[in-house]
C-alpha cells in the first residue's frame, strides 16, 4: 500500500501547467516530411446519422439504399464533408505538439477520389510539405490523405496553419537593441537619444503598439526611428552630424 506521505509528496510536485501529452515544439522545430497519423476508424450507420443531424443534409443518396442503387451506387454514400472531417488535425498528435504556438487553422482544400460507404475503415494522415516563416509568425502546410481498407486513396488535400515564430521575435529584439545603442552613440544629441530610448522601451514593453496611429502593428525599430526623426524635425530638434563640434 502506498503511504499517505508518498501521495502527499507526489501531489506537491504536480504542476497542471506542465502536464503535456507530448513535448511542446515551436515552429523552427518542425521539419518537412514529418507525418502525423490518426487512429483508424470504421464508419457505421450511426456516424452517418449523427452527421446528418449536424449538417441537415437529407439527400437520399446518403440514406436510401434503393435510391442509391437505382442511381448507380453500390450502397448509400457517406457524406463527403464527413470524410473530410477525418482529416481534422486534432485526431492526430500534431496539435498537442504545437499547442503553445498555434494561432489559427487558416485554409483547407480537398479532392474526393472514391466513394465511402458504411463499413469502410478509414486511415488519415497529415504530412508537412512546406514551412514558410513570415516574420514573427510562420505558416505550416500539410498534405492530407485518407485511405480505405483496400489501400485506395479516397480523399487528398491541403491544410494550412498559422503559428507564432518565437525565435524570430527574440532575434529581432536583440537586433533592435544593438541598433539603438549604435545609433545613439554615433549620430544623435543627448536630447534625441533620451527620446529614442523611451521609444525603444515602448517597443519592448508593447510589441503591438501603434503610437499615434502612425505605425503598423508589429512595427520594427526602424519604423520607430523614422517616425521619431520626422517628429523631431517638425519640432526643430535636428540631430547633429558626426564630428560637427
Amino acid at each position: 500500500m502506498i503511504s499517505t506521505t508518498a501521495v502527499d509528496e507526489a501531489a506537491k510536485h504536480f504542476a497542471p501547467d506542465n502536464f503535456q501529452v507530448v513535448p511542446a515544439r515551436k515552429f523552427e522545430d518542425l521539419h518537412i516530411g514529418e507525418v502525423f497519423r490518426a487512429p483508424s476508424r470504421t464508419l457505421t450507420d450511426a456516424h452517418a446519422a449523427a452527421f446528418q443531424t449536424v449538417s441537415a443534409d437529407n439527400h437520399p443518396v446518403h440514406y436510401d439504399v434503393e435510391w442509391a442503387r437505382k442511381h448507380g451506387h453500390s450502397a448509400p454514400v457517406v457524406h463527403g464533408l464527413q470524410v473530410l472531417a477525418f482529416t481534422a488535425p486534432g485526431a492526430t498528435l500534431f496539435p498537442q505538439y504545437i499547442g503553445d504556438v498555434f494561432i489559427a487553422f487558416t485554409e483547407l482544400s480537398c479532392h474526393f477520389h472514391k466513394e465511402v460507404h458504411s463499413g469502410d475503415t478509414l486511415y488519415s494522415a497529415l504530412e508537412i510539405v512546406d514551412l514558410t516563416p513570415q516574420g514573427d509568425t510562420g505558416t505550416v502546410t500539410t498534405k492530407v490523405t485518407v485511405h480505405n481498407q483496400r489501400g485506395e486513396l479516397v480523399l487528398s488535400g491541403r491544410h494550412k496553419y498559422l503559428l507564432k515564430n518565437v525565435e524570430f521575435k527574440h532575434c529581432t529584439l536583440a537586433l533592435d537593441i544593438s541598433f539603438a545603442i549604435c545609433y545613439c552613440r554615433v549620430q544623435i544629441t543627448s536630447r534625441f537619444a533620451a527620446g529614442l530610448l523611451r521609444l525603444l522601451a515602448t517597443k519592448i514593453n508593447r510589441n503591438e503598439a501603434t503610437p499615434q496611429g502612425t505605425l503598423p502593428p508589429r512595427a520594427s525599430l526602424f519604423d520607430y526611428l523614422n517616425c521619431f526623426r520626422r517628429s523631431t524635425n517638425e519640432k526643430g530638434l535636428k540631430s547633429k552630424p558626426p564630428n560637427s563640434e
